[in-house]
């Protein structure tokens, strides 16, 4: 078992790592090509395959900001049946769904090439770079439950 005062410490040390993982990807991302419209439904998109309340708020809420409208908020839960959605996007939000759902099936030569040859390679892998992971921490504290 390990020292309580010592996990204390690690954990802080790994705190700060994330917070600063965070942030630094954080303001690369700021940084890319892709149009904010487009960052806001990879990553409600995302939110809504993981089943992430807070996240779905947090960035329904950003899309709003940056000018998206409630219809196509609304409608992206069936964005595969809906015409509020142009190619590109339908092709990022396939990719999207592919990458968060990687375990079922990996993402197809299909949708990366589609999306290759509508954005170009540098703004596909921009746009994977945008769509939200699982917490980090999360597996973090399952582990440490265990070392107390």
């Amino acid at each position: 078992m390990l020292d309580p005062i010592y996990l204390c410490e690690i954990r802080k040390g790994y705190s700060l790592i994330v917070t600063i993982l965070m942030i630094e990807s954080e303001a690369y991302l700021n940084k890319t090509d892709i149009e904010p419209s487009l960052k806001g439904l990879i990553k409600l998109n995302a939110s809504i395959i993981n089943k992430c309340a807070y996240c779905i708020q947090m960035h329904s809420i950003e899309a709003r900001k940056n000018g998206e409208i409630e219809q196509r908020i609304y409608a992206l839960p069936a964005w595969q049946e809906s015409p509020l959605f142009s190619e590109t996007e339908l092709s990022v939000l396939q990719l999207t769904e592919e990458i968060t759902l990687v375990s079922k099936q990996g993402v197809t030569d299909t949708t990366y090439q589609k999306c290759v040859t509508l954005l170009g390679e540098k703004q596909v892998a921009q746009c994977i770079m945008h769509i939200p992971k699982p917490p980090q921490d999360a597996s973090f504290r399952t582990a440490e439950q265990f070392m107390i």
